[in-house]
């Protein structure tokens, strides 16, 4: 029985180090968007494209 009990915590163990990486992924990924949106505003303001924004 504490074998059992042993083999559930390290599958939740794992399950949740997978769900941290995911969550980590995630976050950057979201940060690079955020960067990426910010040059883009930044190239936008720095030109005066009109047309660019529509």
């Amino acid at each position: 029985m504490s074998n059992k009990g042993q083999n559930i915590t390290i599958q939740v163990r794992l399950i949740e180090a997978k769900l941290m990486s995911v969550f980590l992924a995630q976050i950057q990924t979201i940060g690079r968007r955020f960067i990426v949106s910010g040059n883009k505003m930044h190239e936008n303001g720095s030109t005066r494209k009109i047309g660019s924004y529509a």
